[in-house]
């Protein structure tokens, strides 16, 4: 299927008559509405179509290849920032999906001609950028008063893609994830308007439901009876670092609610629970914001039920096979 015959030629910033696209831009629209169709290989091909569009990956063509994927990265910001139904991210993460597969195979068949960590220095390089200026909470530094509609669902709509990208391991971002919850759950928002509000409740519920284990496990990284926290220097700011010590608790500051320790914990951990849990019986929340809510509260809880059991199960099979720990 053509770009112009899909779904994403109805999306409101590709719809405009006036809008042209030049041939590597149509080509790899083209790509992204292949793997909008039903049929079993539409994600495979489209991945292998953006591949194969894509300069050689050998180190002396590696600007072009960057320049490449700037450009069909922001064709997929684009698609994802104005996507109207959930098929179309659900299907552009398993574009990535399979194109990381791709790229991988690739490395591993050659030593010399591909450089290492193509799939890092080149591929996701761009799409890191491409995120970095689009992630911008229009509610917390308002570019137009009243917010619009359309900032408004833009942001939602890459910030839960960013979440999704976070929980496949393809694109990480804990600096986002942290500065959602403490722009929402660390912050008071009842002086926000219920737009501005119900915003951020969605945005931080996306980042719950889909990257609760993760956090989980992160905090529990954390241990209060021998992890010093050291707060970065000048100098470590400077260079965007924000833990002087590279072994130990990053330093994340809490918001004005939060008075526990500033670091992942699971102290942190229990006040954005209750936070959650109160968005969820909150009755002037509109019914999606406070379901949205109770789903991200479940998949807390459920995130702590299966992190329990994996630690109870490791325990019994070390205490099996007579694994025991020194002194136990």
């Amino acid at each position: 299927m053509a770009f112009h015959d899909s779904c994403l030629a109805h999306l409101e910033r590709f719809n405009d008559p006036s809008r042209t696209f030049d041939e590597e831009e149509l080509n790899v629209l083209n790509a992204f509405a292949r793997g909008m169709e039903r049929d079993e290989p539409a994600v495979a091909d489209a991945a292998a179509l953006i591949d194969k569009l894509c300069p050689p990956l050998e180190p002396d063509h590696g600007e072009e290849a960057m320049s490449y994927f700037w450009r069909a990265w922001g064709l997929l910001v684009e698609i994802v920032m104005s996507s109207d139904q959930p098929l179309i991210p659900e299907r552009i993460e398993a574009i990535l999906i399979e194109l990381r597969k791709i790229i991988g195979e690739k490395e591993l068949a050659s030593t010399t001609e591909i450089r290492e960590h193509v799939w890092t220095d080149i591929v996701i390089a761009p799409l890191i950028d491409r995120f970095e200026c689009c992630l911008v909470d229009p509610t917390y530094e308002p570019l137009e008063d009243p917010i619009s509609p359309e900032a408004i669902r833009d942001y939602q709509n890459i910030s839960w893609f960013a979440a999704r990208l976070h929980a496949a391991e393809i694109l990480q971002n804990y600096a986002e994830c942290v500065s959602v919850f403490f722009r929402t759950l660390e912050t008071d928002i009842s002086t926000l308007s219920t737009e501005a509000a119900a915003c951020r409740i969605l945005v931080a519920c996306g980042w719950l439901i889909n990257c609760s284990k993760s956090l989980l496990l992160w905090a529990r990284e954390y241990d209060p009876s021998k992890d010093v926290i050291v707060p970065p220097s000048e100098a470590d700011k400077a260079e965007g670092r924000w833990q002087s010590d590279s072994n130990g608790p990053s330093y994340i500051p809490g918001g004005p609610l939060y008075k526990g320790p500033p670091t992942m914990c699971q102290e942190r951990w229990a006040f954005w629970l209750a936070r959650i849990d109160g968005f969820a019986s909150d009755s002037g929340l509109a019914d999606p914001v406070r379901d949205a809510a109770s789903k991200a509260a479940k998949a807390m809880r459920t995130a702590e039920e299966e992190v329990d059991k994996e630690k109870d199960d490791t325990a019994e099979s070390r205490t099996t096979s007579g694994d025991t720990a020194p002194g136990s």
